[in-house]
């Protein structure tokens, strides 16, 4: 059985395949340029899109890729915090 997701990407343009990258495009999607947020997001994301100890480029790729209501929603989820916030902030 193959498991297919679909998502909507924004145009195609350059992806880095980096955390860096994957939240240079998150806080822009955001409006934010706040560095807490950055370096948590860079700190999680390097935490997260790990497979056998390297860095999931491919993953990091696709999400440079997605429109800012879906990247927002994936690293917010329900909580509508950014990394590095507390319950109080957004």
């Amino acid at each position: 059985m193959t498991c297919t997701r679909q998502v909507r990407t924004r145009n195609a343009g350059y992806s880095t395949g980096t955390c860096e990258g994957a939240c240079r495009h998150y806080t822009s999607c955001r409006g934010s340029e706040d560095a807490v947020t950055f370096d948590s997001c860079v700190r999680e994301c390097s935490d997260i899109f790990v497979t056998d100890g390297d860095i999931d480029s491919e993953s990091l790729k696709e999400f440079e890729q997605l429109e800012c209501a879906d990247a927002i929603s994936f690293v917010e989820g329900a909580s509508g915090r950014a990394p590095g916030q507390s319950h109080a902030g957004r």
